[in-house]
């Protein structure tokens, strides 16, 4: 058994009940030892799981975006290999 300072294991499953899981996981790992400390490792679970959120959508301009890169790298490579430059279209590829 784990002798660290902390809330006891009933205790924090108690206190972090309603929370989602990989808040829960977080704030289990930093073993708080009072409601403060729980609360405070509770608000940075949460901005991590903020943080660590993929975008479910892509941005209006993602495509444009993508769609000028590539022009630049195609021309900047085929300026590369042949010695002069070109200029290149690239069919849009939409986001995955």
């Amino acid at each position: 058994m784990d002798d660290s300072p902390g809330l006891d294991n009933e205790e924090l499953v108690v206190a972090t009940e309603g929370l989602r899981p990989e808040i829960q996981r977080d704030v289990s790992v930093q073993k708080p030892a009072t409601m403060t400390e729980l609360a405070s490792a509770a608000a940075i679970a949460e901005r991590n799981a903020q943080l660590t959120v993929a975008p479910t959508q892509c941005p209006a301009n993602a495509g444009a975006t993508y769609l000028a890169d590539m022009q630049r790298m195609m021309a900047a490579i085929q300026s590369a290999v042949t010695g002069r430059p070109t200029s290149t279209t690239v069919e849009w590829l939409p986001c995955r």
